[in-house]
């Protein structure tokens, strides 16, 4: 192949979060284009590497100095050993990252090359990092022009990129995840193999077996058919999965998701809290821990069992700052709960979903939680979006909208 996307991601090793997946998703629609994907990420990388993958750049070690130099002699030679003009894509770098990364594109790319800078947070323009990136894009801007291009997932941050008046263009593009998967078919849900490795806990552990689809379908048979049994069953097919997925970290909101163990609501009665095992949370009746680290199939497994997402994220990190865990929870159709100024409530009020905006706060959640898993406008409103992001947030268009930015095929 003649054109080549080139994914520079210095600071992938693992496949942790989504960062791996984000990059492995790209290859199918690429190579439909006739382009060909090449990823260069760490060489402390742990995980199985997929053909076209290459482990490449040093970790940060003590000296700045001595990094930002093997930096820049790791992105020169990059550059001088690609004999054909590529598209070199650019994410999760820091400032001595991107300085080497300037200085060798201008010594060492002819000005035919593509540069892509994907961002996901704020920068700080502020502080002397800020100003020496800054710096650094009036740089490349003057040999690159319009090849030199800033992408980012949010409509917010490209409006603050605006507001800063940035010598960079920057244009959003959709949150492509190689975890979407919606032809995925779930193994069997009363698979015990499957829950023992998952949840760490024998399904039939002190007679109970935690969640209604673990529990009732395709053992009913083997019941007892009495009154009892029924009631039980019943009762259990109105109880409601909530996970908090994802790294127990306190800016994606660990004091709330405690405080709701913490609460009195005969309402919780209705409801399993999912979380990691690594959440040192004490134990409570309602509360399921889960191994701290999933691979694909189980992740998606879990997506499937659950009903409500709960994301109460920092708005002071995620103020304009993206989630792929809130994109996958729409797309995957299930409800997901947000705080207040963060860009998951922005997205959801595009979508007129302002009733899952909540207060985390307050001593009646698990009943006002209830009332929202009954509310049909609600669930009509989210079945809209679900549309619109399934056909918006695809591996697909994320490529077709950064090719479509430059003026000529790579």
């Amino acid at each position: 192949m003649e054109s080549v996307f080139v994914s520079v991601v210095p600071h992938l090793n693992s496949e942790k979060g989504h960062l791996q997946s984000y990059h492995q998703s790209l290859k199918n629609p690429l190579e439909k284009k006739g382009i060909e994907h090449l990823v260069y990420l760490s060489k402390t990388a742990t995980f199985s590497l997929p053909i076209g993958w290459f482990p490449y750049f040093h970790s940060r070690g003590r000296s700045p100095l001595k990094y930002g130099w093997n930096r820049f002699l790791e992105f020169s030679k990059l550059f001088l050993n690609k004999k054909q003009s590529c598209l070199y894509f650019l994410e999760s770098f820091g400032t001595l990252d991107f300085f080497a990364f300037s200085l060798a594109a201008k010594l060492f790319l002819s000005k035919k090359n593509r540069l892509a800078l994907l961002f996901r947070y704020d920068l700080p323009f502020g502080r002397p990092s800020g100003k020496v990136q800054s710096l650094l894009f009036k740089c490349l801007k003057r040999k690159f022009k319009k090849n030199l291009l800033g992408f980012t997932d949010t409509e917010l941050l490209r409006t603050w990129f605006l507001q800063k008046n940035i010598d960079l263009r920057v244009v959003p593009i959709p949150i492509g995840s190689s975890f979407i998967n919606l032809n995925f078919e779930a193994s069997s849900p009363n698979s015990e193999e499957f829950v023992s490795q998952t949840l760490g806990f024998s399904i039939e552990e002190n007679g109970q077996r935690p969640f209604t689809r673990w529990k009732i379908l395709g053992k009913a048979s083997k019941l007892p058919e009495n009154e009892e049994v029924k009631c039980k069953a019943t009762q259990r097919s109105l109880e409601k999965i909530c996970w908090w997925p994802g790294e127990p970290r306190m800016q994606k909101g660990r004091e709330e998701i405690k405080k709701l163990l913490e609460l009195k609501d005969p309402s919780i009665d209705f409801f399993w809290l999912v979380t990691s095992c690594a959440v040192p949370f004490p134990d409570t009746p309602r509360l399921l821990k889960i191994k701290d680290i999933l691979t694909p199939i189980e992740y998606q497994e879990q997506f499937f069992r659950s009903d409500i997402i709960l994301l109460p994220y920092d708005p002071c990190i995620y103020k304009r700052g993206s989630s792929s865990i809130f994109v996958e929870t729409v797309i995957y159709g299930k409800m997901p709960l947000v705080k207040q100024g963060s860009w998951l409530s922005y997205e959801l009020e595009r979508f007129n979903l302002f009733e899952l905006i909540i207060n985390w706060s307050c001593s009646d959640f698990f009943s006002h939680l209830k009332q929202l898993t009954e509310n049909i406008k609600v669930l009509e409103k989210l079945k809209q979006m679900q549309e619109a992001y399934k056909e918006y947030h695809t591996p697909s268009n994320l490529v077709s909208k950064v090719l479509s930015h430059y003026s000529v095929e790579i």
